[in-house]
């Protein structure tokens, strides 16, 4: 049997749409989950949006972590920035005062440790207090080209919220918490 050059050929096809589904498995399974779900993820009693160019993806029973995926992260490993992401809880209900307390416990640990930039914030979400604290840069250890910024936030209805990624990513993050509804 002569060795046929169209079997080599077709190895190599197969090869490369291997390689290129394995290396854009996430932009994949993106828009898969967009094409099933919309843009749209109902986590608990909220409904969160979740555009185009961000991944859902259940982290155990109770969790949801949303990554941004337009992040330019390619390059050499000097050059790469963090992906945004969201992780979000399935808290319990607090009042606004418990809250408020745990987080100037919280904002008096990070002092503590050196965090600088620490801010807070507090804004409405269909009825809900929603209390934020961060801001701070969290050192990569020279793994990204800008440090991480982290931000942890809380709403009286349970929703418990942890949001990193570069500044030029962040005003998206915040827009999309900024979006999420109860249902």
């Amino acid at each position: 049997m002569a060795w046929n050059p169209r079997f080599a050929y077709l190895g190599i096809i197969i090869m490369l749409l291997l390689f290129v589904s394995y290396s854009y498995r996430v932009r994949i399974l993106a828009s898969v989950w967009h094409l099933r779900h919309g843009s749209m993820l109902m986590f608990r009693d909220y409904f969160v949006p979740v555009p185009a160019n961000w991944y859902p993806e259940s982290v155990g029973e109770e969790n949801e972590l949303l990554v941004r995926i337009d992040t330019d992260a390619s390059g050499s490993h000097e050059d790469r920035n963090p992906h945004a992401s969201i992780l979000l809880f399935a808290g319990k209900q607090q009042e606004g005062s418990q809250i408020s307390e745990l987080f100037n416990r919280e904002e008096a640990f990070l002092k503590n440790k050196g965090g600088k930039e620490i801010t807070s914030r507090t804004f409405d979400m269909s009825g809900e207090t929603v209390f934020c604290l961060g801001g701070d840069q969290i050192d990569s250890g020279g793994a990204y080209k800008v440090n991480p910024t982290s931000w942890h936030c809380k709403a009286t209805g349970g929703l418990d919220i942890r949001l990193i990624g570069s500044q030029a990513d962040l005003q998206q993050a915040w827009d999309l918490v900024a979006h999420i509804r109860k249902k």
